[in-house]
């Protein structure tokens, strides 16, 4: 460190001093500048929508086949009642939640019994826990989401929300929100390790009573993270979310660019076009279009590697790899999120699809030394020492997958005790299906007319 000379101590001490001083000054200026703006931008959007929440809807009762749910059904009446309720308290508090969501046009909502893929966190959250989740063609509601209070309806509807307005990761993966979470909610997953059900709901507690997360779950990855920060902050009175998200962060999501919103609608359409149609060649052409308009999108990459590869294209699959580690790596991710163990995961495909079992073995043991429960990797780095010869690591790994399968089905049938165990349950059950059938328009002493 360089050190001024002695008689220039006191001076330069004082200067930085005055320095200081102003560069607070000027700090708290921005601040407050930010401040001002956001609001006066939610209260802009909040006059362009007014309350007509219905015209930033779309219940769709027809929307075609959705991955990882199948068919989708329709929506009753109450049930249509119920979740406008939940998004006008939403639009009243954070109306550029919903535009963001809906791409600036309609947000689209589909019903469905329940979900079919593992949405699953430290290993506690079994699919009939799951209320909502996003895809592309819009946001699911499952039957669950009706027997939860208001409160949480509210919040998991934001929650989606959030997801909806940046399923490329454009915020969730942006260095501003890299540099507030990801210390925070690594640290939590490395001291953290809950084995039953009760454990991590006292976990969960603890973490928002002390102020220190929103939630457990919201310490999954990044984007889990930012949604569940979103939602807490918009909702929740029980945690004081950071000022500094609220002037710096908050806005990215929900006082979005136009532009912003057309690469969202644009990235949403081109995976609904794959799911429908399968053409993969067009595909390929839609993100890359995508990756050019904006190139600091490292998702992107991860989804133009696997169709690469798929083509046989492998040294295209394998460049576009390194360039989305490279900008997680410039985003300063960990390595220990879930964004950078796909990239991971899609790096030892392509080198196993070419048969170099040695060097996907190297990134395969890179992957597990980082996440020791990931499937994919268990799977893979089995299925290499088999064809290496390595029979006896190969089983070793089996033996932690069945173990795996052991500790979910256990932690579900907890979930489902404790559930049995909640004496309202079944008179909450009792409003829904009357809820649902028509029989009353009451639900948790909430009239929806």
């Amino acid at each position: 460190m360089l050190r001024p000379a002695r008689c220039g101590i006191v001076l330069a001490t004082a200067l930085a001093c005055v320095v200081g001083l102003a560069s607070q000054r000027a700090s708290a200026e921005q601040q407050e500048a930010r401040v001002q703006y956001f609001d006066a931008t939610q209260a802009e959007i909040g006059s362009k929508l007014g309350h007509q929440v219905s015209a930033y809807v779309n219940f769709d009762d027809a929307p075609g086949y959705v991955e990882g749910v199948g068919s989708c059904k329709e929506w009753s009446a109450n049930e249509r009642a119920l979740i406008t309720l939940r998004l006008q308290t939403i639009v009243d508090r954070a109306p550029g939640l919903i535009v963001a969501a809906g791409d600036g046009g309609k947000l689209r909502l589909l019903r469905t019994t329940r979900l079919l893929v593992d949405v699953g966190a430290f290993g506690m959250h079994p699919l009939e826990s799951v209320q909502a989740a996003t895809t592309p063609k819009g946001i699911l509601i499952t039957d669950k989401f009706f027997i939860t209070p208001t409160r949480w309806q509210t919040k998991a509807l934001a929650h989606e929300m959030t997801h909806a307005s940046e399923l490329g990761e454009t915020v969730s993966h942006s260095h501003a929100w890299v540099a507030f979470a990801q210390q925070t909610i690594t640290k939590i997953r490395k001291d953290h390790h809950p084995k039953s059900y009760a454990e991590w709901v006292g976990i969960d507690t603890e973490l928002r009573s002390k102020n220190i997360w929103p939630s457990l779950y919201g310490c999954t990855n990044l984007r889990e993270a930012l949604a569940d920060y979103v939602a807490a902050t918009i909702f929740d009175s029980d945690f004081q979310s950071s000022e500094q998200f609220k002037s710096t962060i908050l806005p990215l999501v929900i006082a979005q660019s136009d532009q912003s919103l057309q690469w969202n609608a644009s990235f949403k359409a081109a995976k609904i076009s794959f799911s429908e149609s399968k053409d993969s060649k067009k595909y390929i052409g839609d993100l890359e279009a995508l990756e050019k308009s904006d190139p600091s999108t490292a998702s992107i990459y991860g989804f133009l590697s696997y169709f690469y590869k798929a083509n046989k294209d492998f040294d295209k699959a394998s460049n576009t790899i390194d360039e989305g580690k490279k900008l997680l790596n410039e985003a300063g991710v960990s390595h220990s999120d879930e964004s950078y163990i796909y990239l991971l995961g899609a790096e030892a495909s392509i080198l196993l699809d070419q048969a170099k079992y040695e060097q996907s073995m190297q990134i395969l043991n890179e992957l597990l030394a980082i996440s020791p429960d990931d499937k994919y990797g268990l799977q893979a780095r089995s299925f290499v020492n088999y064809k290496l010869g390595n029979a006896q690591a190969a089983t070793v790994d089996q033996k932690h997958l069945a173990n795996l399968k052991t500790r979910q089905r256990a932690s579900e049938s907890e979930i489902v005790v404790e559930t049995r165990n909640l004496t309202s349950l079944s008179s909450a059950r009792t409003s829904v299906r009357d809820f649902l059938s028509g029989k009353t328009t009451v639900l948790y002493g909430f009239d929806s007319r």
